[in-house]
């Protein structure tokens, strides 16, 4: 399989129309001042679109943890329209739009030496806002819906509103999704929007990079490159005024089977064996509904690191090691940036809150052939601070196996290792039955239900629910008119009105953790961790408190920074352990089934347990995450 960068594209492309002019098309030495003197120039820029050979390293934010994925997904890389923004000003921040030119086929396609980049097009783009500012370029691909073209040169339409000379800041703007949930970065056709990726102008890795490093979205254009000509501009020796490096909008997951039953095996009550995993579907559950169209540079220091020495690994994480354009001749582009801040980043949200900023529906149904690399789901990146590092806020996916031979069967409990037939489960609420000192109490002394002999769980017949996966519902218990003093049925209903009804509650609270699993199916949650426990470990009971806590809280697995190193890691370690950012993937392969987990994906809606717990796992999985790259996670469930 071959590896691509984090930039699914390095997009670039450029040309500013130029007035005619008869000079000799070989003369192709930069023409410093053409542009100034005329008013109009022409400039060549790069389409950069990555790829990495090499595989998986064991460090991270290398050019080995990229991956292009499958033939059957480089739609992933289709540039269906494309345009460039001339930006100009004094700096990026204060930068407005001056032009906007819509771009067509690349002149030339070939393939580079820089091991981020599949293949360069070269764009020639007519410049005509003449100004002694500096010049930015911003590439948008497959942009409808997201930014168009306006009526006029300096206007185009951000998320439906038509402005003019917008500025970069006008792009940390939130699009919403589509009404059926899914991305508008993500059209009808596959096609992906792309734009300038948010780049470091300092290394990171091995390398500090300060709290606060220079950035840029934007790439300036170097005017000594600007040509009088369109022919001087295209041709080959004519060097590129910029190289622009794109990345997706969106963040991609995938989810493939090396599901077995695990480590320790699931049991039948009976002590027989089980038949194989069976996988049946997955979806991805709290998903966001929004996203800023640019990437929005983090808020928090870019040089927090989880390691002591620092100088054995890529501790500082936010920031890329090895620069887009290692291999190119031009100045360095910048370095990756791994973390994003998102539009919901910091809130804290109700009921409402959520439903209002994240999808959690199932689909109605899940295919079971929707697995493996060509088979992914994309959504908007979702990121938060480590206050917000819980359930509720983290993108996850759902995933339906089958287990028991798609026979039903039933769980008690915190037991989720052993499988109860229906039968045991009478004979389960039988016994506790008639374990219930009130109950007997009522049976033997209230005429005329009076027993004539003692109660035993072969005279009862218990009426319960046995239609849908979940909790089960007793609806009424009956003893067998063969030692009743009436000689008749005595039935304790749920719709009796006398004290019957008190003891049928009893015996309904005590066998309310007992779950049916309809068709032998069970749901489990995967958290997607981004930069997990490579770069953000940490290790179960990790928790700052004298005594384990009796809660899984947030301030308990990720404590602040106000107690001291001895005691746990700041807060600030964690930054980042889960979540999902654009450009990245994320290649979700099943492992070893350690327990049971869910009857219905409802169980899984948990509000505000933190993202690491106290418990112990449910499924084995392994996470890889790849800037489109592609992250793979593997999860044990239980």
């Amino acid at each position: 399989m071959k590896k691509f960068s984090l930039f699914a594209l390095a997009a670039a492309a450029m040309l500013f129309a130029a007035c005619s002019s008869e000079k000799d098309v070989a003369d192709n030495s930069p023409q410093q001042n053409v542009f100034e003197e005329n008013g109009v120039g022409y400039f060549k820029v790069n389409i950069n679109l990555p790829t990495v050979p090499t595989t998986r390293a064991t460090t991270w934010l290398e050019d080995s943890q990229l991956d292009d994925g499958d033939n059957a997904t480089l739609k992933e890389y289709n540039v269906k329209t494309a345009m460039l923004l001339i930006f100009t000003g004094p700096n990026e921040e204060d930068a407005t739009l001056a032009q906007v030119k819509t771009l067509t086929s690349a002149q030339a396609l070939h393939a580079p030496a820089n091991g981020q980049v599949t293949t360069t097009g070269d764009y020639v783009v007519q410049l005509t806002a003449s100004t002694t500012d500096n010049y930015y370029a911003l590439a948008v691909l497959n942009y409808e819906g997201v930014i168009e073209p306006g009526s006029e040169v300096d206007k185009v339409t951000v998320n439906g509103a038509t402005q003019k000379k917008i500025k970069l800041s006008d792009l940390y703007v939130a699009i919403a999704a589509n009404a059926d949930g899914s991305t508008k970065f993500v059209d009808a056709d596959g096609n992906i929007f792309m734009m300038n990726a948010l780049l470091s102008d300092v290394r990171g890795g091995k390398n500090d990079p300060t709290a606060a490093p220079a950035s840029h979205v934007l790439v300036e254009l170097d005017k000594s490159f600007i040509y009088e000509t369109q022919a001087q501009a295209s041709a080959a020796e004519a060097k590129p005024a910029a190289d622009i490096y794109v990345e997706r909008g969106v963040a991609k997951v995938t989810v493939n089977d090396a599901m077995s039953l695990g480590q320790t095996a699931l049991k039948r009550h009976d002590g027989t064996t089980l038949a194989a995993v069976e996988f049946l579907g997955w979806y991805l559950t709290t998903t966001n509904k929004s996203s800023y169209i640019a990437h929005k540079k983090p808020a928090e220091a870019w040089n927090l690191t989880s390691f002591a020495d620092v100088s054995t690994s890529d501790a500082y994480r936010f920031v890329g090691n090895t620069p887009v354009d290692a291999e190119f001749s031009t100045a360095t582009a910048g370095y990756r940036v791994y973390w994003a801040e998102d539009p919901n980043y910091a809130d804290d949200l109700d009921a409402a809150g959520k439903a209002a900023a994240f999808y959690t529906t199932a689909p109605a149904s899940l295919s079971a052939t929707a697995i493996g690399n060509t088979h992914p789901q994309y959504c908007y990146e979702n990121t938060f601070d480590v206050a917000h590092q819980s359930y509720q806020y983290t993108t996850s996916a759902i995933v339906k196996v089958k287990l028991n031979g798609g026979a039903e069967f039933f769980t008690i409990g915190a037991d989720r290792k052993t499988l109860y037939t229906e039968g045991d489960i009478e004979t389960i609420i039988k016994n506790n039955l008639i374990a219930l000192s009130d109950f007997n109490t009522w049976a033997d002394l209230t005429a005329p239900k009076g027993l004539t002999t003692t109660l035993t769980a072969d005279k009862l017949t218990v009426n319960w629910s046995t239609t849908d996966a979940g909790a089960v519902t007793i609806n009424d218990i009956t003893i067998d008119k063969t030692i009743t003093k009436s000689g008749a049925d005595v039935t304790v209903s749920s719709i009796d009105t006398d004290e019957s009804y008190s003891l049928l509650s009893t015996i309904q609270a005590q066998v309310s953790n007992i779950k049916r699993y309809k068709g032998g199916e069970t749901y489990y949650a995967i958290r997607i961790q981004h930069f997990g426990d490579a770069l953000t470990p940490w290790n179960d009971g990790e928790y700052y408190s004298t005594n384990k806590p009796a809660e899984s809280t947030i301030d308990a697995i990720y404590p602040d920074a106000g107690a001291t190193a001895s005691e746990h890691r700041q807060a600030a370690n964690y930054l980042g352990r889960y979540g999902v950012v654009r450009n990245n993937w994320y290649d979700i392969t099943l492992k070893d089934v350690l327990k049971i987990g869910a009857a219905t994906p409802d169980e899984l809606n948990v509000t505000d347990h933190p993202d690491d717990n106290l418990e112990d796992a449910y499924i084995k999985t392994r996470i890889n995450v790849l800037s489109w790259a592609k992250r793979p996670q593997s999860w044990d469930l239980k």
